[in-house]
């Protein structure tokens, strides 16, 4: 069974495998033999019949991060002529009544398929990155600001939209926090919620001085008691209190290009590299020692016993060149890796909705084991450049959008037909899904089910 993505998030990433930390918010019903896969493969023990809690500031058990959803309408590119061919062998099958699908069988097999390049797998994993831009989207939310800011409401809200998941597809999205990417804050930076969009962060550092004054700061930053994280403790609390639903929290963290993003601006971090790459480097590397630290006293706080994975979210990454990124953001990296998730067997997830392809070797240099990257990132590339980490994609977000049902379907066919008899694939878009129809999401589930095993696949290709 799977335990839906909420990519909307950044906090909310969960201890996914890659949480990724399970961050999030919608949980499966788990039968007898999913609770078994599920508990091996995650560390997490349910009962029958039991909605998994959203686990947050991390990443989601079974998936990623992660997080921003801004893609090209067609990022097909060279591979749109690929794609019409996705599947000839289930050409026959394409008329099949796709809501025939058994959903609850189909979440307690595909519990069972997260082994990373196990080709005896019975099919490729499927994960679906819900979160707040879909609740919001489903549930026709007007007032965005009284979603964050009013907890009943938001309760209320993911309540009502995990029971239409439930019935559509077969998963429930129970009780969570949804701040927005609004965890750096602690730097100081003022939170600002719109009426018709999700909050943002306005720059705390503008100026080389201020972030300079910035720098001197951020060793004194009681990191439970700034920015957002006084509301997000107390919706988690009034969570455990009313649900009965623990959260845990930590086990991710936003690259070094992202937090410079986020606290001063993208234009301020192109600039000031070049301007100051004395002080930017120090800066960096104080930033990402925040959070670090971060993530130690939510664990502490939230009972966060979980060890060995760390998400990294770094949309921003594709604002630098790869000498640069590998000078000013790649240390930082390399530190939360060393720090969360040193060992071999670690998971160390990479999340990027960007364009990463010339940073591929960088991330190989990092040894992340899981990547949800941007696209335009053709799969094939990833794999020739990464061939020991799952990859978590590679089906457009907004083809849910503006495709039709047969054609993310035929994505999702292309994917696996492409890189899925390694086993080592989970079936998701690059970046989140903010809206969609039934149809749309079933095509993940009817592409997948298609397609078979590894084994098959590869008899097939």
């Amino acid at each position: 069974m799977e335990i839906a993505r909420d990519d909307s998030n950044f906090m909310n990433l969960q201890n996914k495998t890659s949480d990724k930390n399970l961050r999030l918010s919608s949980r499966p019903r788990l039968g007898k033999e999913a609770r078994r896969a599920a508990q091996s493969r995650t560390g997490i023990t349910a009962t029958a019949g039991q909605v998994l809690p959203v686990t947050s500031l991390g990443w989601p058990v079974s998936v990623r991060s992660g997080l921003r959803h801004a893609e090209a309408p067609n990022a097909f590119g060279a591979q749109a002529e690929d794609r019409q061919d996705a599947c000839p062998t289930l050409a026959s099958r394409l008329e099949r009544d796709r809501s025939s699908i058994d959903l609850k069988e189909f979440w307690e097999v595909n519990a069972c398929c997260f082994g990373r390049f196990d080709v005896a797998k019975p099919r490729t994993p499927v994960s679906l990155s819900i979160g707040e831009d879909f609740i919001k989207w489903r549930m026709n939310v007007q007032d965005h600001a009284r979603f964050y800011l009013d907890f009943d409401c938001q309760q209320q809200t993911r309540l009502a939209c995990g029971k239409l998941t439930r019935e559509h597809i077969g998963f429930d999205i129970g009780p969570g926090v949804n701040l927005g990417t609004t965890m750096e804050s602690i730097f100081g930076g003022e939170v600002y919620f719109p009426p018709n969009a999700p909050p943002w962060i306005k720059p705390v550092a503008e100026t080389l001085d201020e972030a300079k004054a910035l720098l001197l700061r951020l060793p004194k930053i009681d990191v439970l008691s700034a920015g957002i994280m006084p509301r997000w403790l107390e919706y988690r609390a009034r969570i455990q209190k009313e649900f009965g639903v623990s959260i845990p929290a930590g086990g991710g963290g936003h690259g070094a290009a992202e937090l410079v993003v986020l606290a001063c601006g993208a234009a301020n971090l192109c600039y000031w590299i070049k301007d100051d790459p004395v002080f930017m480097k120090e800066f960096m590397v104080e930033l990402g020692r925040t959070v670090v630290r971060w993530n130690h006293e939510m664990k502490k706080a939230t009972g966060n016993t979980r060890t060995g994975r760390f998400g990294i979210a770094n949309d921003s990454a594709t604002l630098l060149s790869p000498d640069d990124y590998l000078e000013f953001s790649f240390p930082v990296e390399k530190m939360y890796c060393e720090t969360f998730a040193p060992n071999p067997a670690d998971t160390r997830h990479y999340h990027a909705d960007s364009f990463m392809t010339p940073h591929l070797p960088a991330l190989r240099v990092l040894g992340v084991t899981e990547v949800n990257l941007g696209p335009k990132d053709d799969i094939v590339t990833i794999r020739k450049q990464l061939p020991g980490a799952v990859i978590y994609g590679q089906v457009p977000p907004m083809l849910t959008i503006n495709g039709t049902p047969e054609e993310v379907y035929q994505a999702c066919c292309s994917d696996i037909r492409r890189v899925g008899s390694d086993g080592g694939l989970v079936l998701c878009t690059a970046g989140g899904i903010c809206a969609g129809s039934w149809e749309h999401l079933k095509a993940f589930m009817t592409a997948a089910v298609d397609c078979g095993s590894p084994k098959q696949i590869r008899r097939h290709t």
